[in-house]
């Protein structure tokens, strides 16, 4: 009996230690190293530390497309200051944005009937120069990124 409390308790010990080492601890993207958070509600992530050039990777998915929202914003892990938007939706779909700064970071996920999945992956400056932004095909176009006809 005694024997059993003892390895309840120790594997009890290593749960609660795992647990609060993902509460509080942070993670550092290094040599490739693709940080993964995913959800399916509203979170801040732990923090992470990357070296420019890196990109966020998101994919959004629900079982209710019609009713979905998902943004991502950028968050100073130190400061929790507002860095910008990664990416605001309300339709199913992945995407990917390149940054160019270095720093400690968060991610302040806002989720209605939304899985999501975020990869933070740090680039080489040869991945980074392949990289090119993609306008978005439609109705509309990209109206902010026009080129004027005059």
């Amino acid at each position: 009996m005694k024997n059993q409390q003892a390895v309840g308790r120790r594997a009890l010990s290593v749960i609660a230690v795992a647990a609060l080492g993902l509460i509080a601890g942070g993670a550092w993207a290094q040599d490739g190293e693709i940080i993964e958070f995913n959800g399916a509600t509203s979170t801040t992530t732990p923090e992470f530390e990357v070296e420019a050039p890196w990109i966020i990777d998101w994919r959004a998915f629900s079982d209710f497309p019609q009713s979905m929202f998902l943004e991502i914003t950028l968050l100073d892990a130190t400061t929790g200051l507002h860095k910008g938007v990664v990416k605001e939706t309300r339709e199913v779909g992945t995407g990917v944005k390149m940054f160019s700064e270095s720093g400690s970071y968060k991610l302040r996920v806002q989720s209605d009937l939304t899985r999501w999945q975020l990869l933070v992956k740090e680039l080489s400056e040869e991945e980074a120069a392949r990289y090119t932004p993609q306008e978005k095909e439609g109705a509309l176009g990209n109206k902010w990124f026009r080129k004027r006809d005059d």
